[in-house]
């Protein structure tokens, strides 16, 4: 995971202006997206894996590791169990 973490983009996307949050783009094809909620206190991520798999089994491994990859995204990032994200 540190290698991953050490390969996320290092520009500043100021496309959406409308809240706050940050873009991550990796070198692997991961988008992760993480933003506050307007309405709730809680944060949001939204994710998105860009990748070649033409056939059915191919695309499915490829979700498997999209799955693999956020959650290790989000407990490398965020930490939710130091931070009081989670019980």
């Amino acid at each position: 995971m540190r290698k991953f973490i050490e390969v996320i983009g290092t520009g500043l996307d100021q496309e959406y202006r409308s809240g706050e949050m940050i873009a991550f783009r990796c070198d692997s094809g991961l988008s992760v997206t993480v933003r506050t909620s307007g309405t709730e206190p809680k944060l949001k991520y939204y994710t998105e894996l860009v990748c070649t798999a033409p056939t059915q089994r191919e695309q499915e491994e490829m979700k498997r590791k999209l799955e693999v990859m956020v959650k290790e995204f989000i407990e490398e990032l965020l930490q939710p169990k130091e931070n009081g994200l989670i019980e």
